[in-house]
């Protein structure tokens, strides 16, 4: 990329939207591993308080039911909205996720943080903490 842009084959926006889809493909791979990991974890925990040797199989059964419940409960967990900062990390991954090429990436990056530089715009200027512009010399 470096290279690319010294060459001036690359522009500041297009590199920056290379970087935000590079960073994001390591958050996703980051996820990832995190996940499998919890998901192997989780099933060892599982396994050992619902085969526990020596136990009736009413403790099992209870012990499987409040895994159930629990389940119930992390599943019905609402996500906060109102972090604007976690919306974007979670946008940049899901991006990653999808498959799609390099000229594809960089106009969608670009069209991405340009909309999300005049909804910032917007939302200071509705706030009234947007600077006035200065006029040109």
């Amino acid at each position: 990329m470096e290279k690319a842009q010294l060459n001036g084959q690359l522009g500041e926006e297009e590199l920056r939207a290379l970087e935000m889809d590079v960073t994001g493909k390591i958050m996703l791979a980051s996820w990832r591993g995190a996940r499998l990991e919890v998901i192997q974890v989780l099933r060892e925990v599982i396994d050992n308080v619902l085969k526990e040797p020596g136990q009736p199989d009413v403790v099992l059964y209870n012990r499987a039911k409040g895994l159930l419940l629990t389940g119930a409960v992390f599943k019905s967990t609402i996500p906060d909205e109102s972090d604007e900062e976690r919306r974007e990390l979670e946008r940049m991954v899901a991006e990653a996720a999808q498959p799609k090429s390099k000229k594809h990436a960089t106009n969608s990056a670009k069209a991405k943080r340009e909309e999300m530089i005049k909804q910032q715009l917007e939302k200071e200027k509705a706030q009234g903490t947007h600077p006035a512009p200065t006029p040109a010399p």
